[in-house]
């Protein structure tokens, strides 16, 4: 997602490119919304580089670039990979940030699926671990 993202401010002549690239990288650890925050100082700049319909061609492909990342492949390879619900994994992002701000979105899902595996090991709270699940086992 941001090596795209760099290679579109690069083409739209934005300066600093490879700088917001690599903010984009690091923002990219916060699920969800990181990606999105990382195109708000490019598009800023845009307003003022750029001519108003560049700066929407810009702001199109950067957002819509981190949509599809965000929204659709990085979901689907880290549910599959981490067997976790995205809904889930959205509820537990939210609370670690409510509870420690950025750094506990960023460790969020890392948490999340920490708890899911030390749940997954009692009988008593597996039940718990395959409500987390994306895919649960078929019932016997």
């Amino acid at each position: 997602q941001s090596l795209v993202a760099g290679l579109i401010l690069f083409s739209f002549g934005i300066p600093g490119w490879f700088l917001w690239a690599c903010i984009a990288f690091l923002l990219d650890f916060v699920p969800y919304i990181g990606g999105l925050i990382a195109t708000l100082p490019p598009i800023i700049l845009g307003f003022v580089l750029l001519e108003p319909s560049s700066l929407l061609f810009l702001i199109i492909l950067l957002v819509g670039n981190q949509q599809t990342w965000g929204g659709f492949i990085e979901p689907q390879l880290s549910g599959k990979r981490l067997d976790m619900s995205p809904i889930a994994l959205l509820l537990l992002v939210a609370f670690w940030g409510w509870v420690w701000g950025l750094m506990g979105m960023v460790l969020g899902v890392p948490l999340g699926v920490i708890m899911k595996l030390a749940l997954e090991n009692d009988e008593k709270t597996k039940s718990i671990a395959i409500m987390l699940s994306k895919n649960p086992p078929e019932e016997e």
